[in-house]
C-alpha cells in the first residue's frame, strides 16, 4: 500500500573462487503491518570463477654422476601471464636423488599462490603440476682417482700392500670401492686392482710395481795346513746371510 515498505541491508560478498549466498537482512518501514504480507527470503548467490587459462608448473629435470651427495634441481617453469596482477606463486622444490639404485625420482615440489595482503589464493586457478625427473649415474672409477704409493720394494716373504688413499670423499673402501692384489708376494711386478663395489662406483683401476730380488750372502768357510799330499777341504760353518726366514737353503 502507499507509504508501506522495507529497507535492506545485503550482505553478501565474496573474493575468492566459489560459491556463497548473496544474504541480506530488512526491516519494514513505519506503519508497514507485517501481517498483511506472506514474506519469504530468498537468497540469490555469488559466484566467483577460477582463472579460466590453467596455469602449468612444471619442476625441471636433471642428472649427475654420483659423488655421494644428493642432486637437488631447484628450478621449474610455468604458464606465463596467467597470475593476476599482484599475485605471486612461490615454489618450493622438494625432489631429490642420492644413489643409482634409486633410478628415476620425480622432482617433487609443492606452491602457493598469494595476493598482495597475504591471502593464499591458490585455489582461484586452475593448477596443473607436473614434476621433472632426477637420476644419478655411476661413476666409473680411474687411476687418477687415488694416490698410490708405487714404490719398489724387497722381496721378505710377505704380501707387500701399499697404501692407497683416495682423492675424493665419497670414495669409502668397503662401500665403494674394494682392493685386491696380484703377485705381490715373489719378486717380479706386481698388480694392485681397484675395483668399484656398488651401483654407484663401476670400473677397475690397475696399478702395479716392482718386488725387487733380496741379496743373499752366502760364505764358506776358511782353513789352512801344511802341506801333506792331500786335499784340504772344510764343509763346517757356511755363512747365510740375508735369506728370508721363511725361506731354505741346501748346500
Amino acid at each position: 500500500a502507499v507509504g508501506e515498505g522495507a529497507a535492506y541491508d545485503i550482505d553478501g560478498s565474496v573474493t575468492l573462487a566459489g560459491t556463497v549466498s548473496n544474504i541480506f537482512t530488512y526491516e519494514l518501514d513505519e506503519g508497514t503491518d507485517p501481517t498483511n504480507y506472506g514474506i519469504s527470503v530468498v537468497f540469490g548467490s555469488l559466484q566467483v570463477m577460477k582463472v579460466p587459462t590453467p596455469l602449468v608448473i612444471v619442476s625441471g629435470s636433471s642428472t649427475k654422476v654420483y659423488d655421494g651427495a644428493p642432486l637437488v634441481y631447484d628450478d621449474y617453469t610455468r604458464t606465463p601471464s596467467v597470475l593476476i596482477p599482484g599475485d605471486v606463486l612461490t615454489v618450493d622444490i622438494t625432489g631429490a636423488v642420492t644413489d643409482v639404485s634409486e633410478g628415476l625420482v620425480d622432482n617433487t615440489f609443492t606452491f602457493e599462490i598469494r595476493n598482495p595482503s597475504g591471502t593464499d589464493v591458490s585455489g582461484c586457478y586452475d593448477v596443473i603440476t607436473v614434476c621433472g625427473k632426477l637420476s644419478v649415474m655411476p661413476y666409473v672409477i680411474d687411476t687418477g682417482d687415488f694416490t698410490v704409493d708405487l714404490t719398489d720394494v724387497t722381496y721378505d716373504g710377505t704380501p707387500r700392500i701399499k697404501t692407497i688413499s683416495p682423492n675424493w670423499q665419497f670414495l669409502v673402501i668397503g662401500e665403494t670401492y674394494s682392493v685386491s692384489y696380484v703377485s705381490n708376494v715373489d719378486a717380479g711386478e706386481a698388480s694392485i686392482l681397484v675395483n668399484g663395489l656398488s651401483e654407484n662406483c663401476v670400473g677397475t683401476a690397475s696399478y702395479t710395481f716392482d718386488i725387487l730380488r733380496k741379496g743373499v750372502t752366502v760364505t764358506t768357510p776358511s782353513a789352512e795346513k801344511i802341506y801333506d799330499g792331500y786335499a784340504l777341504t772344510s764343509t763346517d760353518g757356511v755363512i747365510v746371510t740375508g735369506m728370508v726366514d721363511s725361506d731354505g737353503y741346501v748346500l
